[in-house]
């Protein structure tokens, strides 16, 4: 189990950077020219309809000039950011936004900044009884840091480590943690493929859910 902090680490290079040799097992690969981009951004701030295909997305991810703003996605299916809970996080707007990845239990948008314009994909899961065993995705969950509760405000969660970094979650916990660590764990899911010489390797990664343990 892995220390996640504030900023994600690559889980993926090559689809962080837009680039897929070929698609890897168990699920499919959508690329997204800068007007989807654009809807995507539009829905989770409210100025847009929900897109197809949205439907178990649940959480959101945004990177910006200014830090990292979480949101998650309420019973009425309208999205909260924690930018709206505490100042800490930035507001998201498509002139500072430099990642944004959306995604749920089914599937993911990530978006990343391409020179002046946005570009992105659409990673949907597509496992079936056909699918080889050692080819399966499968998933790392990741420690998020922090060790106590500053501040909790409107569902989200100020979390402050030892070192003093801090970050607003969209989950409600509790006081100061067992041992110093964070309940929360993102769930990361990963899809490989094999190669002419028989190695198998992890060719994509999505975010797929932020969960709290016991």
């Amino acid at each position: 189990m892995r220390s996640f902090g504030i900023s994600l680490h690559p889980v993926a290079e090559a689809i962080v950077n837009g680039s897929v040799e070929s698609t890897p097992e168990g699920c499919a690969i959508t690329a997204l020219i800068h007007t989807d981009c654009e809807s995507w951004l539009g829905w989770l701030l409210g100025a847009a309809p929900q897109p197809a295909r949205s439907a178990s997305m649940r959480w959101a991810l945004a990177h910006c000039d200014g830090g990292v703003t979480w949101a998650r996605r309420d019973q009425g299916g309208q999205w909260r950011l924690s930018s709206t809970a505490f100042e800490l996080s930035p507001v998201v707007r498509s002139e500072t936004l430099q990642q944004l990845r959306i995604f749920g239990p089914e599937c993911e948008v990530l978006i990343w900044r391409d020179e002046q314009e946005f570009a992105g994909r659409l990673l949907e899961e597509r496992v079936s009884d056909s699918t080889a065993a050692d080819l399966e995705p499968y998933e790392e969950r990741y420690v998020l840091l922090g060790d106590r509760v500053a501040e909790q405000r409107d569902g989200f969660t100020r979390l402050i480590s030892a070192a003093g970094h801090e970050q607003a979650v969209p989950r409600e916990l509790e006081g100061a943690f067992d041992a110093g660590v964070c309940p929360l764990r993102l769930v990361i899911r990963h899809f490989l493929r094999a190669e002419p010489n028989g190695a198998v390797r992890v060719v994509a990664s999505r975010l797929a859910d932020l969960e709290v343990i016991p």
